[in-house]
């Protein structure tokens, strides 16, 4: 039991839902006129609370957030949710709403409503937000999910302020000064390109990320398609989201047919890739939908037929983990291990689907949401792509308390801080306090081609030295941070084919066991200078001027040093990058124009040998 403002609150112990960052649960209230409601009371996962702790720009977010709920529950409007508590509790922070029957995703899974009627209820949330607008915030992630209706599915509320900024705490930034790289909202529906493209980067923080999350949102009334098409994985559909999909009035967008016609302009006009080029207001969208509401069917339409990516189906799940168990490729994971990870990852709202082997001594399982979940508009994440998830045993660790502090105190946000394009592989850890499990959750990659795929191959010398180069930059980020991979080999390498870009992009993956010794990172440059002499020893040496050859001959010398020499026991990964910087200019004359004139060298060298390399490992696919 406890009061806030006149209410008396009393917790009912009953979970309604969990989201990405937090838990939501049922509460009693009796208000101080006697009337006795239902609320539901939300606090943040330990994830999240360890990445308050730990990281600058999650911490900065998260203290403006909390301010800026204070202020948004003073705006009344009918389309958003009034916020009733805000505040600390102990070692946690409550946010207390009223409760409504459903999310408007779920209600448009469960029931058979008139295209009319999901405008309708749209309507009234962006009215909502409309108003948020007004007094200087932005949302940040209008989604279905992040929208309630009524039992009698007649009003909807915006709601899920987690994220919301306030303009006047953001000008004169953008989007790279304040978020640097970092991903927040829900990919495929609310993340606009300004996110992800490094050009759109520079611009100014507006509410024009809000307008592009609405023709998402007018989109996934209809559909569970992605207004991006079919992306076999996450990093697929990220670069699919910085290219952009409409381009001053021109649509790429793969209708399906259940997306009326009439909305279909409002949509393209939302998710116009220049901010410039998009509504200038929630109003002009409002009154876009209005115009449109005659032209909408009134029949009522069929529930969504959900397509979730599965890659096995069974009648039950002890059928499932049989059929793993019988197909699994380590004959160390027991049918009990494979239980009791199931059980765990059901807890986050996955499956286990295959056991794959074993990394640096630690289980490795594909795993895949929960496809009930996923069917009925439930499933936690934004997020529905496969995932790798390892597995740490905590009940095998000495002191389980310090790793799990150390994972997601300080690896993660080292990690998060790290992340680029090239590196999209960690998606989060989840500490499982039941089963005593640590689940680190890396993005499934389709298809993929990894190091020991080049072992049958002749690079060039600009790809043998690119790849070490691009590489060299990633594990840069890292070092920096005081992080070592602490896992380098060809099996961590793993090459992602981008097929209507016929390009190939690495990324060194494989961060099961990452490091904060020193030493680590030593052995981390020399094995990373290993590998890339190995490519740059089976290269075709033709060099023509015999002064260019000798400079790579200085280079490949170097290169073996750092790789080899007990004598060079301090290499660092600076000294490596300007190694390979100093071959590619001597091989390729703009890339050492870019080198003087500080130009972006990591776009430059991908684009050398992104294609080669794909020539390479998918010819035959």
């Amino acid at each position: 039991m406890f009061q806030h403002n006149g209410s008396q609150f009393q917790t009912t112990g009953e979970t309604i839902a969990s989201g990405g960052m937090g838990d939501v649960f049922l509460l009693n209230q009796l208000t101080p006129d006697g009337t006795l409601a239902k609320a539901v009371g939300k606090v943040f996962h330990s994830e999240y609370l360890y990445q308050l702790r730990s990281d600058e720009v999650t911490r900065t977010d998260h203290e403006l957030v909390q301010r800026n709920l204070k202020k948004i529950s003073q705006i009344e409007h009918p389309g958003l949710l009034p916020t009733l508590i805000a505040e600390p509790i102990a070692d946690n922070y409550l946010t207390v709403t009223p409760l409504r029957q459903s999310t408007l995703l779920e209600a448009v899974h469960k029931n058979d409503l008139t295209d009319r009627r999901r405008v309708k209820l749209l309507l009234d949330a962006l009215r909502g937000l409309g108003k948020l607008h007004e007094h200087g915030f932005i949302h940040r992630d209008v989604t279905l999910r992040n929208i309630l209706v009524d039992k009698a599915c007649e009003h909807a509320f915006l709601f899920d302020f987690d994220l919301t900024l306030a303009l006047s705490e953001t000008i004169g930034e953008t989007y790279k000064d304040r978020y640097k790289g970092r991903i927040f909202g829900s990919p495929g529906y609310s993340v606009p390109p300004e996110i992800l493209d490094s050009a759109l980067m520079e611009s100014s923080i507006t509410t024009k990320i809000d307008i592009y999350a609405v023709g998402g949102a007018i989109f996934g009334l209809f559909t569970d398609a992605l207004p991006y098409g079919d992306n076999e994985d996450m990093w697929a559909l990220l670069l699919r989201i910085s290219e952009g999909v409409v381009f001053n009035g021109r649509s790429e967008i793969p209708f399906p047919p259940e997306v009326p016609k009439p909305l279909r302009p409002i949509i393209n006009n939302c998710l116009e890739r220049d901010p410039g080029n998009r509504y200038g207001t929630i109003s002009l969208i409002v009154a876009d939908l209005e115009a449109a509401l005659p032209q909408l069917e009134r029949g009522r339409r069929k529930k969504f037929v959900t397509d979730p990516v599965v890659t096995v189906q069974f009648t039950n799940s002890n059928a499932r983990i049989n059929a793993i168990h019988a197909a699994r490729r380590d004959t160390s994971i027991t049918k009990g291990l494979l239980k009791i990870v199931d059980e765990g990852l059901g807890r986050s709202g996955y499956q286990v689907q295959a056991g794959l082997g074993r990394v640096k001594g630690l289980p490795i399982f594909l795993a895949m949401p929960d496809p009930e979940l996923v069917a009925a508009g439930r499933f936690r994440e934004t997020n529905p792509y496969p995932k790798i998830v390892t597995v740490i045993n905590l009940n095998q660790v000495k002191d389980r308390d310090k790793l799990v502090d150390l994972w997601l105190g300080s690896y993660v946000p080292i990690l998060r801080e790290a992340r680029t394009k090239l590196v999209t592989s960690l998606h989060r850890v989840v500490h499982d306090e039941w089963s005593g499990f640590l689940f680190l959750f890396s993005e499934y990659v389709d298809d993929a081609r990894f190091g020991t795929d080049l072992d049958e191959q002749d690079l060039s010398l600009t790809e043998a030295l690119g790849l070490g180069f691009l590489l060299s930059h990633q594990i840069y980020r890292m070092h920096v941070q005081g992080m070592a991979h602490n896992n380098i080999c060809a099996r961590s390498l793993l090459l992602k084919g981008v097929k209507h870009h016929h390009q190939a992009w690495p990324a060194m993956i494989g961060i099961v066991a990452p490091s904060l010794d020193a030493r680590d990172r030593i052995t981390d440059v020399r094995r990373l200078a290993a590998l890339t002499y190995g490519w740059l020893h089976s290269a075709s040496q033709g060099s023509g001027e015999p002064t260019l050859a000798s400079r790579l001959d200085d280079v490949s010398h170097r290169i073996s040093n750092m790789a080899f020499s007990e004598l060079n026991k301090s290499v660092t990964i600076e000294e490596l990058i300007g190694c390979l910087s100093d071959g590619l200019a001597t091989i390729d004359y703009n890339f050492g124009v870019l080198r003087v004139n500080e130009g972006d060298l990591l776009a430059y060298t991908l684009l050398m040998i992104g294609h080669p390399l794909f020539d390479r490992l998918w010819k035959n696919s």
